[in-house]
């Protein structure tokens, strides 16, 4: 029941980041909308300034239930570690006021700000993940979203069109986002029970940090590998090419969102098993999303719909979005099972090896792509290869344990090959996917259903 309800807050939320996704860049200039992007980009690393706390109390306390958490002592390194972060944010808003003030200066003014917002929002949303309360993360997790969307209706309804209003609204829905979750959390900040010693609180941040800071990192890796070539058009190429880019993105994105659904509960799910039902349930879960993964890029047809009929600005975006959206389809697996088992078995270390040799590899491939050739096909070809590279190298990590994982690699493998050739040589490109989609659901629909049933 937790499960469907929060499938079903993440469609609503899918419903909400596809009109902040469509919307603005019709509602707002090329310009103003790479403006907007830019935030979203920075705001979307801002994690990195927790250090790996958050991470550290969803590994330390993912099988426990709320009430069994020790309440005092978490609840108080909360607020030492958030003093900490205040203080961090205001000393960078102090640096950045004394350097040269130039076109972008206020706006990275406005993403420091978000430090804190961003820090203590992922220490509620991880707590309630953690201790298994999914509906009521469910519920928290979209509340930002629809004061944003409702938000950008009146203004355009008005026909406000400042992007820095637009700014201070999205931090604004999630200060309501915080105040909410924090009276839900009231519990853990009332001072009752052993008041813990300072030296007891820091002793707790340090171990939240320190179990969570190779997750952190290794999240960190994985995020460039899909986000550094948005880092390095931002700097090498104009307004427009970051906005064509970052909207393919951020369309394809949204997928992610209802993705997350899933991917929330997989963790804590497994981490309740016995340990001789893990692997088991894991390579049923990686046959399931295999399938999903296939089928969900029929989405691509309505992506390419809205863009060839509303925002004809951006056409330039179909050269290259094939690629962009197979990256986010790779995401779906990665975050689904392969991160989460990875997380289970303990082996962030080798993840973080991976992610490092492929982030170089990224790293010169995306430069070049960019900085040389002047390339947003190149650079999303290279996005596209990486990530695949890495699914393929943690599939095999995994099917060490599991032994049946590596069997739907060239179904997946295959599938792309076949959506790739569709969509770039064939007219009637969308139906014949969809035959394909279909034909192999039917082939495999007893295998589905029976899987489906063990999960």
């Amino acid at each position: 029941m937790s499960l469907i309800f929060l499938i079903c807050s993440q469609v609503f939320g899918l419903a909400l980041g596809l009109i902040k996704s469509l919307v603005l860049p019709i509602f707002l200039s090329i310009e103003d909308f790479a403006f907007w992007q830019i935030y979203l980009l920075y705001t979307g690393y801002i994690a990195v300034f927790s250090f790996g706390f958050n991470d550290g109390l969803l590994v330390r306390y993912g099988k426990y239930d709320f009430n069994k958490l020790p309440l005092n002592l978490v609840g108080r390194s909360i607020k030492y570690f958030m003093f900490f972060i205040i203080a961090l944010t205001s000393f960078i808003i102090l640096i950045s006021l004394l350097i040269p003030y130039n076109d972008k200066t206020l706006l990275f003014i406005f993403i420091t700000l978000n430090i804190p917002l961003v820090v203590l929002n992922g220490i509620f949303l991880f707590l309630l993940q953690s201790t298994n309360q999914i509906k009521k993360y469910s519920v928290y997790s979209v509340i930002d979203k629809f004061i944003v969307i409702i938000t950008i209706f009146v203004f355009i309804y008005l026909d406000i069109k400042n992007i820095y209003v637009i700014i201070m609204v999205d931090m604004a829905s999630r200060f309501i986002q915080i105040l909410l979750m924090y009276i839900e959390f009231y519990k853990l900040f009332k001072p009752e029970g052993d008041n813990k010693s300072t030296r007891k609180i820091i002793s707790e941040i340090q171990k939240n940090i320190s179990r969570g800071s190779y997750i952190l990192i290794t999240n960190l890796i994985g995020m460039l590998l899909f986000g550094y070539g948005l880092f390095v058009i931002e700097r090498f190429m104009s307004l427009k090419d970051y906005s064509l880019f970052s909207l393919g993105i951020s369309t394809t994105n949204i997928l992610l969102l209802f993705i997350n659904a899933v991917s929330i509960v997989v963790f804590p799910y497994l981490s309740r098993l016995e340990n001789n039902q893990v692997f088991s349930k894991v390579t049923q879960i990686n046959f399931l999303t295999t399938h999903f993964s296939i089928f969900i890029c029929n989405i691509y047809i309505i992506i390419v719909f809205i863009l060839e009929n509303y925002l004809e600005k951006y056409s330039d975006l179909l050269i290259f979005l094939p690629f962009i959206f197979l990256s986010v389809v790779l995401q779906i697996k990665f975050n689904i099972i392969l991160y989460p088992t990875i997380k289970l078995l303990k082996r962030e270390k080798i993840i973080f090896k991976i992610n490092l040799k492929l982030l170089i590899l990224s790293i010169i491939f995306t430069s070049l792509s960019i900085i040389y050739y002047h390339s947003l096909l190149y650079a999303a070809i290279t996005m596209y290869i990486v990530l695949y590279l890495r699914n393929y190298v943690l599939g095999k990590l995994i099917s060490k344990d599991t032994k049946d994982i590596k069997k739907v690699k060239y179904l997946e493998l295959l599938s792309h090959i076949i959506f790739i050739t569709i969509v770039l040589f064939f007219e009637n490109k969308f139906y014949l996917y969809t035959i394909y989609s279909i034909f192999i659901l039917i082939i495999d629909a007893k295998k589905i259903v029976l899987r489906g049933k063990f999960i």
